[in-house]
């Protein structure tokens, strides 16, 4: 599902941008669509990309060594 009609100001942290800030960024924004329980990186990972959510929500997971963990 392609959503070519969402405006990355959505994104709080897009919309706090300068106006020239914005539009030195704009032309390297891609819109993705992820799914449900989609894993964006892991630990140690080398980052890829960063993320601007505009209709969803991230979280991020610690494991613990003793298998516990916190959301």
């Amino acid at each position: 599902m392609l959503l070519t009609s969402c405006d990355p100001k959505k994104n709080h942290i897009l919309s706090a941008l300068s106006a020239e800030e914005y539009e030195q960024l704009i032309p390297h924004l891609e819109l993705v669509t992820l799914s449900r329980a989609e894993v964006l990186f892991d630990a140690n990972e080398k980052l890829q990309s960063v993320y601007f959510p505009i209709t969803a929500t991230t979280s991020l997971l610690c494991c613990f060594e003793d298998g516990s963990s916190v959301q």
